[in-house]
């Protein structure tokens, strides 16, 4: 029975010491930023969403691997799409700043903005919407699922 206890408790310390060095070896030691800079323009940010209450809408939020056609409509807050708008979209994975990608553009008469985006993999992508329209600007942030695409036969 003691050697039993002894050989779980190795397993696990062997367990725990892997995942460490995996931890270690993965992480790129980013989390974020300026985050002095940053902290102290979250309120004004949060206070100008609140003001402004822009907000988007997938039209379709199913993502897969690979190439995809990203449409999204701006609205205000009476729910009219929001034009003549500078787009600035940031498409970034939630672990790692390896696959950052910047895609700028502009939001058509009907409110919609389009990006062809391509996502080498599957799980959550952070998208972050900067959206500049005269001296207003406010970010957006939206985290979404892709999933794998099935192989065409």
């Amino acid at each position: 029975m003691k050697i039993l206890i002894v050989l779980v408790s190795l397993l696990a310390v062997l367990a725990v010491a892997g995942a460490v060095i995996v931890g270690v070896q993965s992480f790129d030691g980013t989390v974020t930023e300026n985050p002095y800079e940053k902290g102290l323009s979250w309120d004004s940010a949060e206070r100008k969403r609140s003001e402004l209450e822009w907000h988007i809408v997938f039209e379709d939020r199913a993502l897969k691997t690979g190439d995809n056609k990203v449409n999204v409509i701006i609205h205000d807050k009476a729910g009219k799409p929001v034009t003549v708008l500078k787009v600035v979209l940031t498409v970034s994975r939630p672990s790692t700043s390896d696959y950052d990608k910047k895609f700028t553009g502009f939001v058509d008469e009907k409110g919609i903005f389009s990006s062809q985006i391509n996502f080498p993999f599957y799980g959550y992508w952070d998208l972050t919407f900067e959206l500049f329209k005269g001296g207003d600007s406010i970010e957006l942030r939206e985290r979404v699922f892709v999933a794998k695409r099935v192989a065409e036969v």
